[in-house]
């Protein structure tokens, strides 16, 4: 903000008190009024007379309808100034006059260039119309210096003139950057500082690029914010104080709104058939194990009930989304407007049912066994054993059930809102499982054959005696039985269902014509890189620069007219703040990309001390934004190469553990010894002591 000095409330003597400050000086009339050491940078003089200017600074000032009568212009400087009707006839102009890259327009300098012969005069860069080139007569060579150098800027003289006023509001920011700087060095130096800025090229090359960012900065501001202005304004279909009425919504009780919505006509998903019950074993010797039973047949998943069809509208001087159900109007919402609201819709059809398993056979039971033979009778055969029994089939699973259409309409100068899609499903339902067979059940094992039995007998024949064997013969082993058939397996192939589709319709102002599109905006970053320090190494509590920052778009929808914003996520290494968000306020059409202006990122000083030098690394997750609302899209960061921007945090110098000693003496001193390495591109000086 300027402040403005009128005649009722000037000072005719000033004495250096201005420093520098932005002020008007508006119709003063003071022709003995002595304006030395004076610094009016950064000003307006306007409709102004006064008779001296010895060693004042009108650096960046609009000079209009100005008149000096004395010695005005002994050691004065007016570099990068604006020169408007001005008279400086008859002035006395001493050593040295500065008119570096100074625009002049219909001003007169008739007796001046008499003077100007003995004097230095710097005039690099500078411009000024034809009515005052013919002021310039009477000193034959300083005009046709001056006017070579002129000639070298003429065809830049209108377009300064035009952007001078918009350049010289977004040099304030520099301007009060560099008044921070000198008030924090020691007086005596300041004067030494301001003459080192005016004449290093090197630093006036950077605070005009300074310059060019802010007022790029600036246009992009303005553009966005014309661009918004249809972006704010509620689409036609919007009855505010209808729906407002319908929602029962009140400002006072905020918290009754919801921040997200959810639409679901998603068919049910089919029922598990049964499992089989297993077959029973054998009860008694030698019987069969019964057959399992058969395995249910899964459910068909349920069709989608019913289409999705929504309409979606920002109110945004409430902060305000009303998203109307175009199907149901009992299923409206009015819900608050924020960076993380969304909005889930889902119209697929149900899974079907898996098919239950099939029932294992039962286990045969073992054959009885035979009796042994005795004396009076041979043995018995073993029992059969029983059979297992079979495997019940398996259960089918159930088909998959069909899912339904979304449609989502849009204003096509809120396209903005299609970012708060969190998921839009129409997916069809898939094909229950089918269950598995059933397994055979164990045969039983043949009844053992009952023992062969043997005796004697003694029998005499005369004196001798004589023993006589007899064998009854056992039984044979009963045969085993046979092991129960295992269920056929049944391949899966049950049917899914049929896919839905998704439709996003931007229609026009009056809701009367629609572009159609099957997918939402998909901006992507396709590459960035960082600007590291000047000496290689990046360290706690410096800012660096994220540069050549690419975001290109994969979906046929053009990004939003209102903009895109790129920015870094904060982590516990990096620290972004969302001001130096970098914009981007034109639409990405499919396969077209656009270049980021770069933007800072601060590293942040978290390292815990330690004998070990701090060494680590990490790298920038970036974060698109869709304005004017900053919802923030998914997968943004997920096509780059990442390595790009990886990058180590250490400091210049490291130092080694110091050299140990085996004993230190009571009573002594012993040196320690350790390394300084310089690790980084630059050479460091020692401080003085």
């Amino acid at each position: 903000m300027r402040t403005t000095f009128r005649l009722e409330t000037f000072v005719p003597i000033f004495r250096g008190e201005i420093d520098g400050n932005s002020f008007v000086f508006e119709n003063i009339s003071m022709t003995d009024g002595d304006f030395s050491n004076v610094d009016f940078s950064y000003s307006i003089l306007k409709n102004f007379k006064m008779y001296k200017f010895q060693n004042a600074r009108l650096v960046c000032c609009k000079i209009e309808k100005v008149e000096a009568t004395g010695d005005a212009l002994l050691e004065a400087i007016l570099d990068y100034s604006e020169i408007i009707e001005c008279n400086f006839s008859g002035l006395n102009v001493g050593q040295e006059l500065n008119l570096n890259y100074v625009n002049i327009a219909k001003s007169q300098f008739y007796d001046l260039n008499e003077r100007l012969a003995i004097s230095r005069v710097n005039y690099e860069g500078i411009m000024m119309d034809p009515e005052t080139k013919n002021t310039f007569t009477r000193n034959l060579s300083l005009q046709n210096e001056i006017m070579r150098e002129i000639a070298k800027n003429d065809n830049l003289f209108e377009i300064r003139i035009n952007e001078f006023e918009e350049k010289l509001r977004a040099d304030v920011m520099i301007r009060n950057q560099i008044i921070e700087s000198l008030e924090a060095l020691n007086m005596e130096h300041i004067n030494l500082a301001e003459e080192a800025f005016s004449r290093t090229e090197d630093h006036r090359r950077e605070v005009a690029n300074n310059l060019e960012e802010v007022i790029e900065r600036i246009r992009q501001i303005e553009l966005l914010l014309e661009v918004s202005k249809s972006a704010f304004k509620t689409p036609k279909f919007l009855d505010i104080h209808r729906i407002r009425q319908e929602q029962q919504y009140d400002p006072n009780r905020w918290n009754q709104l919801l921040t997200s919505v959810s639409y679901s006509t998603r068919g049910t998903d089919g029922k598990d058939g049964t499992n089989g019950t297993n077959g029973s074993h054998g009860i008694t010797y030698g019987a069969s194990g019964g057959r399992g039973g058969d395995g249910g047949n899964g459910q068909d998943g349920r069709n989608a009930s019913d289409n999705i069809d929504i309409t979606m509208g920002a109110i945004l001087s409430d902060n305000l989304l009303y998203v109307r159900d175009d199907n149901n109007a009992a299923r409206s919402n009015l819900i608050v407007l924020t960076p993380s609201t969304t909005i889930n819709l889902d119209a697929s059809g149900g899974n079907g049912g898996n098919g239950g398993n099939g029932g294992n056979g039962g286990n045969g039971e073992n054959g009885l066994n035979g009796v042994d033979a005795n004396s009076n009778s041979s043995g018995s055969n073993g029992g059969n054993g029983g059979d297992g029994g079979d495997g019940g089939r398996p259960g089918l699973g159930g088909r998959g059930g069909d899912a339904k259409r979304i449609t989502v309409k849009v204003d096509e100068m809120q396209t903005y809102l299609l970012a708060l899609v969190n998921n839009a499903l129409s997916l069809p339902g898939t094909a229950g499982k089918n269950g598995s067979p059933g397994l055979g059940g164990t045969a039983g094992y043949g009844g053992r054959g009952g023992k062969s039995y043997t005796y004697y007998e003694t029998i005499y024949k005369g004196e001798t005696r004589i023993n006589i064997s007899h064998t009854n013969p056992g039984g044979h082993d009963g045969p085993d039985g046979r092991r129960g058939h295992d269920a056929q397996h049944i391949s899966d192939n049950q049917l899914s269902g049929v896919a839905g589709n998704i439709q996003y319709r931007l229609f026009d102002g009056n809701f009367t014509q629609a572009r159609n599109y099957e997918s939402v905006f998909d901006p992507r970053l396709f590459s960035a890189e960082l600007l590291g320090s000047v000496d290689g190494i990046i360290e706690p509590e410096e800012t660096i620069f994220v540069d050549n920052v690419i975001v290109g778009n994969l979906s046929d929808m053009p990004t939003p007219i209102t903009g895109l914003s790129v920015g870094a996520l904060n982590s516990n290494i990096v620290e972004f703040h969302d001001f130096n968000r970098s914009l981007l306020e034109s639409q990405i059409l499919k396969g077209a990309a656009r270049q980021v202006r770069h933007f800072p990122i601060y590293i942040r000083d978290t390292f815990v001390s330690s004998r070990k030098p701090v060494y680590t690394n990490a790298n920038v997750d970036f974060r698109v934004y869709v304005e004017p609302i900053s919802a923030s899209m998914k997968n943004f960061d997920t096509v780059r190469d990442k390595t790009i921007t990886a990058f180590d945090i250490r400091y210049p110098v490291e130092i080694s553990e110091p050299g140990r000693t085996e004993v230190l003496v009571v009573g002594h001193s012993l040196p320690v010894n350790f390394v300084l390495r310089n690790i980084s591109s630059q050479d460091l000086e020692t401080p003085e002591k």
